[in-house]
């Protein structure tokens, strides 16, 4: 008996998981179109739109093109959770996908727990593995595993994660704008202020991962970051944050060892 998919304007859920799919680049577009292809041969009354969409060869023109194709956006009703297991499975994937708004580590946590968006998956993609993500589960366990932080060069004082701002503070008013925390589990935070502003970084030893803090909405620069080797650099306000933000994230980076999901740019 053939399968009734859900396709529809009215009801467009499967048609909306198979493209969050393609769009969080867990599937390519080949593979989305394969998709698409056992749609038809299961449906005896298909929407035109579904031809329209095969034609489509170009990732970024269906992209851009999609609503006019189809006459809605196709998506599905998935939680934060699923779509960031979406993003992990991309990361699984594809060893060259990235997303700015969700390490690594992070969406493979959040796949790991999201059995029915794997499940899901593999009903809708039949022969594409999901690949074990070793380099991912490493970090995430990392990431688990920090239990204190120190100021560069005095790891025999841990730090209660509310001092480590109040740090950042002091040293700022005493013309020290530069500041490096690490953390047991190979994490590395530097903060370079120019007293308004900081650039706020995080580093993973481990895999070499890194990424910063960003203003998307910012534009223009700043100087007066002044560096422990008495280097003063100016960088765009795009890529630092104001002072009340960057304590902010201390204390988050400081409690989680992770950086936020939003705001922050992968770096390497």
């Amino acid at each position: 008996m053939a399968r009734t998919w859900r396709i529809t304007r009215e009801d467009g859920e499967d048609l909306g998981f198979a493209y969050d799919c393609f769009v969080t680049g867990a599937v390519s577009l080949e593979e989305f179109t394969g998709w698409l292809y056992r749609v038809l041969q299961d449906t005896d009354d298909f929407p035109p739109f579904l031809i329209d969409l095969i034609n489509v060869d170009d990732a970024d023109e269906l992209r851009r093109r999609v609503i006019n194709v189809v006459g809605f956006l196709p998506s599905a009703d998935l939680d934060r959770m699923q779509e960031r297991a979406l993003e992990g499975i991309a990361y699984a994937r594809f060893p060259d996908h990235r997303d700015d708004s969700i390490t690594r580590g992070d969406a493979f946590a959040a796949l790991q727990q999201a059995d029915e968006v794997r499940r899901r998956f593999a009903d809708f993609f039949p022969g594409l593995a999901i690949p074990h993500d070793e380099r991912a589960q490493n970090g995430q366990s990392q990431q688990r595993r920090v239990r204190h932080w120190w100021l560069a060069g005095s790891s025999e004082r841990a730090l209660i994660v509310g001092e480590m701002p109040a740090i950042v503070r002091e040293r700022t008013a005493a013309g020290q704008l530069s500041t490096c925390f690490e953390a047991n589990a190979g994490l590395v935070l530097q903060i370079v202020t120019n007293g308004e502003r900081a650039m706020v970084m995080l580093l993973a030893r481990s895999d070499g991962t890194g990424g910063h803090a960003i203003n998307p909405t910012a534009t223009g620069s700043s100087a007066g970051y002044l560096l422990e080797n008495g280097q003063e650099d100016e960088y765009a306000d795009h890529d630092t944050v104001p002072l009340p933000t960057a304590f902010a994230l201390i204390e988050h980076i400081g409690v989680h060892g992770t950086p936020p999901h939003q705001d922050w740019q992968t770096d390497y």
